[in-house]
């Protein structure tokens, strides 16, 4: 086996005694903020936090929804991929438009142009958009979660704008 052993340079035999350690200001550590999933009570706290309503149904079709509303628009947020109505790992932001100047041309050139939510036409002829966000595996941070509400009221405020409603 090997043995490698230090060499020193004429240099360092010169320098004298090593310098002393300047003692460092620890580092700050990190805020430690649990992770929010998708449940009800929190997704209707993230809501309140941020001044929206929060009418919890804990039900509909089969899945737990949240209904609110921004600038007199409702929306709703489904929660999907449910356990017995707990434990779910994903969230969908929805709302609709019985809107004249959507057609499926204009919906495509939302959808093209635009990022994180989809637009269509339903069944009956509305305009739809919804948004998908991930839950699952650990939930987010609180604050990215406020900023998917966030970006759900942008992306629902320009998409009435495209359509004109």
């Amino acid at each position: 086996m090997l043995a490698l052993l230090p060499i020193a340079s004429a240099a360092s035999a010169q320098a004298g005694p090593p310098e002393p350690e300047v003692a460092r200001p620890a580092a700050p550590k990190p805020s430690v903020t649990r992770n929010v999933g998708a449940e009800l009570d929190t997704l209707a706290g993230v809501l309140t936090a941020q001044g929206y309503k929060a009418d919890v149904a804990s039900e509909r079709d089969g899945m737990p929804h949240i209904f609110s509303s921004a600038a007199g628009s409702p929306f709703a947020v489904i929660l999907m991929g449910c356990t017995e109505n707990r434990a779910c790992s994903t969230v969908q932001f929805y709302a609709d438009y019985a809107a004249a100047g959507a057609t499926l041309e204009s919906l495509n050139g939302w959808n093209a142009a635009n990022r994180f939510a989809r637009a269509y036409l339903d069944p009956a002829g509305k305009a739809v958009i919804e948004m998908d966000v991930n839950l699952a595996k650990g939930g987010v941070a609180r604050d990215n979660l406020a900023d998917s509400v966030d970006e759900w009221i942008r992306l629902m405020a320009a998409f009435e704008r495209h359509i004109g409603a």
